[in-house]
């Protein structure tokens, strides 16, 4: 009782059509490319979310070590350093977002020149264009920066508090 929603229908070797609209070999290979790109870019992503999260552990390792032999008056230099690194973090993550973000509009391009629907980087890229939409992108620069502000304060107050 369902229908297809899109099928595809080899004509020759070089061309398939998508219910109607021409996909051929050369549209085909620039959006597996885009397709790799933005799988590559994600990785990537993943990696930085990763140095993030290891910055934290390795920061909590650093004030429990310090801690623990009377290295209080060092904590300072532990929160700059987390600070230092969450930006630079957050500057990385903003360039792996602008890819993502050229990735979904060429993606939404090739989808819109094959279909009236769109597909998969259609959806992204309006999703993305909207502002009031929360996006992991958004999401991870609110916490990239806050993480490097947050560490600043607390160098900072630790900082006074040692010489007070």
């Amino acid at each position: 009782m369902g229908t297809r929603a899109h099928s595809l229908k080899k004509v020759d070797d070089s061309v398939v059509t998508l219910n109607g609209p021409i996909f051929d070999d050369g549209v085909a290979a620039l959006y597996a490319e885009n397709g790799s790109v933005a799988r590559a870019i994600m990785e990537w992503r993943h990696k930085v979310v990763t140095l993030y999260v290891l910055t934290l552990g390795a920061a909590g390792s650093c004030w429990l070590w310090l801690y623990d032999h009377h290295g209080e008056d060092k904590l300072p230099l532990v929160c700059y350093a987390v600070a230092v690194v969450a930006a630079i973090v957050g500057v990385m993550d903003g360039t792996n977002a602008a890819i993502l973000k050229a990735c979904y509009r060429v993606g939404a391009q090739i989808e819109q020149r094959v279909t009236t629907g769109g597909g998969i980087f259609t959806a992204l890229h309006i999703r993305s264009q909207h502002p009031r939409t929360f996006t992991y992108t958004r999401i991870l620069r609110v916490l990239y920066f806050g993480t490097s502000v947050l560490f600043v304060v607390a160098g900072t107050v630790l900082r006074i508090r040692a010489i007070h």
